[in-house]
């Protein structure tokens, strides 16, 4: 059984009762004759996504693009996972590494 990025992209859109079209056409992609078909490769694992790509996608299906990328976490919609404590980045990860004298 797939568990990769195509069955959780699948299963999304299954959710929000979408069509491969509706999902491409509010990522903002052109319509045309096949504004379905990035959608559909990635479904089938045809066709890896960028990481633009996935985040368009997490954003119109309003889901983690953690979950949607890795199946890590929840599926928390996009809104909550920025605010999430699990997504939080350690402030002290920013600071600049003093150097030694």
């Amino acid at each position: 059984m797939k568990t990769g990025i195509g069955e959780r992209l699948k299963s999304a859109r299954a959710a929000k009762k979408l069509s491969q079209k509706e999902l491409a056409l509010l990522c903002g992609w052109k319509e045309g004759t096949n504004v379905s078909s990035r959608i559909s490769q990635y479904e089938r694992e045809e066709r890896e996504p960028t990481l633009s790509d996935i985040m368009i996608i997490s954003k119109a299906l309003e889901i983690s693009p953690v979950w949607l990328t890795f199946g890590a976490f929840e599926v928390y919609s996009s809104s909550n996972y920025l605010t999430n404590p699990l997504y939080k980045i350690n402030p002290s990860l920013l600071k600049k590494p003093e150097l030694e004298k």
